[in-house]
């Protein structure tokens, strides 16, 4: 199962407003990715609601909340606006996106405890796909120009390629898992699932 990050119309249409994270007014460059991690760790540890003895017997909207809780952290750490987390029914294999404006999760994860790992995954993934947004779209954040150049690379020159989720094993699922933006979110989703330990 993987992440789709879904840039609504970009990779069809150029002119497709770009969500305007401009005038935030962050003049600082956001901590590194294990910064990041070991501060989210902090933050994570403060949510009760989040810890799984707690999350088991939540109810999808208390799960949502806490999520949002979570987002509204995370996003003060990487020095990038909160998105809104939703929920939506999605295709088979996708659990999840970011379109710039809000951070999706499949509904079908939260209503299985068996999840919670993948539910806290996809947050931190489609999160680092908003991170990407803003440094490209808003404010540059990331100190690292080589990594912010891959991304504009991916989006701009190359085009985000989404795959074909009907045969995952198919050059188009590779080309999706290999370009930058997903493999930057994926490393930054594990970095920070390996400091919570889960």
């Amino acid at each position: 199962m993987e992440h789709n990050l879904i840039f609504e119309g970009l990779e069809q249409n150029m002119d497709t407003p770009i969500p305007d994270f401009a005038g935030e007014g962050l003049e600082e460059f956001a901590p590194s990715m294990e910064v990041q991690a070991a501060e989210i760790r902090e933050v994570f540890m403060d949510i009760p609601e989040l810890q799984f003895e707690n999350w088991k017997n939540l109810d999808v909207s208390e799960r949502v909340d806490a999520l949002q809780q979570l987002e509204n952290e995370v996003a003060e750490i990487a020095h990038r606006p909160a998105l809104g987390i939703e929920l939506e029914t999605l295709e088979p294999g996708v659990l999840g996106y970011c379109n710039g404006d809000k951070i999706v999760i499949s509904d079908s994860l939260l209503g299985i405890d068996g999840m919670y790992r993948e539910v806290l995954d996809t947050v931190f993934h489609e999160g680092r796909h908003a991170y990407q947004f803003h440094n490209l779209y808003g404010e540059q954040v990331e100190k690292n120009e080589v990594l912010v150049e891959s991304w504009r690379d991916n989006f701009e020159k190359l085009g985000y390629e989404s795959g074909d989720w009907a045969i995952f094993k198919d050059i188009g699922f590779l080309r999706y898992k290999n370009q930058p933006v997903e493999v930057d979110a994926r490393a930054f989703a594990n970095v920070v699932l390996s400091e919570l330990n889960i």
